[in-house]
């Protein structure tokens, strides 16, 4: 017999990163799987499997933490986010079948300081749907630009 949770998309989530300074140079890069926050999953397939095209909507805002990524459970990033409650609006986020492609750039003096997660929220940053690990120093006039990549199959 199948069960409804085997007939939902399942996620395969990716994020990429680019550290560049001031002038433009690259400081730093990364390519990392990263997690999909366990309550949302599912809520999440359901969106990209009954309405694809409105899937890209589902993240709206985006926060930077000093800590790793949080427990699957949990609805916040750890640690403190860079400013304190601070999330920003995503620049884009787009979906073309099963893929949702999201784009944010902190800018010169956003989310400055040691970055050790990233994170992806629903509208008004009201509850973390996926986050990712990395491990870069962003200085005050650096970038830090980041593509997450979430396919369901």
């Amino acid at each position: 017999m199948v069960e409804i949770k085997d007939m939902v998309s399942k996620p395969y989530n990716v994020m990429s990163w680019v550290l560049r300074d001031k002038d433009g140079n690259i400081i730093d890069s990364g390519k990392t799987l990263n997690q999909i926050q366990t309550a949302h999953a599912t809520s999440l397939a359901n969106q990209v499997d009954s309405t694809p095209a409105a899937a890209g909507g589902l993240y709206t805002k985006i926060a930077a933490s000093d800590a790793g990524i949080p427990a699957a459970s949990a609805t916040d990033l750890a640690g403190n986010l860079l400013p304190a409650a601070t999330y920003y609006t995503v620049t884009a986020s787009t979906s073309a079948g099963a893929v949702v492609t999201t784009t944010y750039t902190f800018t010169a003096g956003q989310a400055t300081g040691a970055i050790l997660s990233v994170g992806l929220y629903t509208v008004g940053a009201g509850t973390l749907m996926c986050c990712a690990s990395l491990v870069c120093t962003k200085g005050a006039s650096d970038t830090l630009a980041v593509t997450w990549t979430v396919t369901f199959s």
